[in-house]
């Protein structure tokens, strides 16, 4: 299958889809995290391959629905965007295993995780690391 190809379909368990962290998401949080979900290498046991090798890029999320007659993205905000993936991170769905940089050309590494199994109202399970760059010394 190419890069570039949508896949048929997704796999989503149940107990992600009735856990309260997942029903606690924003909007805009639950459609990313199926992006992301979607970008998933699965076996057939429905175990991922990649789940530490997921890029979703501002700019893909920007343009999700190609560009508008003006040239301009038809997608999402950048503020969105970042208010999204904080909420994935906090609620323990996504968490960043190497932070990337616009200037450097480098993409962020995401890594889907299990963490929401254990979110409780008023918990922040992962946070957007600060300072240096994650996965450099």
């Amino acid at each position: 299958m190419g890069r570039n190809k949508a896949k048929s379909g997704t796999w989503v368990t149940r107990e992600m889809m009735f856990s309260k962290a997942y029903w606690a998401l924003n909007s805009t949080a639950k459609g990313i995290l199926i992006l992301f979900l979607m970008k998933r290498d699965m076996n057939k046991r429905h175990e991922c391959l990649n789940c530490k090798e997921l890029t979703m890029t501002y700019l893909e999320l920007e343009n999700l629905h190609g560009k508008k007659a003006d040239g301009s993205p038809d997608g999402l905000s950048r503020s969105s965007i970042t208010r999204a993936i904080t909420d994935l991170m906090a609620k323990g769905f996504l968490q960043i295993i190497r932070q990337g940089g616009a200037f450097q050309k480098d993409k962020t590494i995401y890594g889907l995780c299990d963490d929401w199994k254990y979110w409780v109202l008023g918990r922040v399970v992962n946070e957007k690391p600060t300072g240096k760059r994650v996965g450099y010394a």
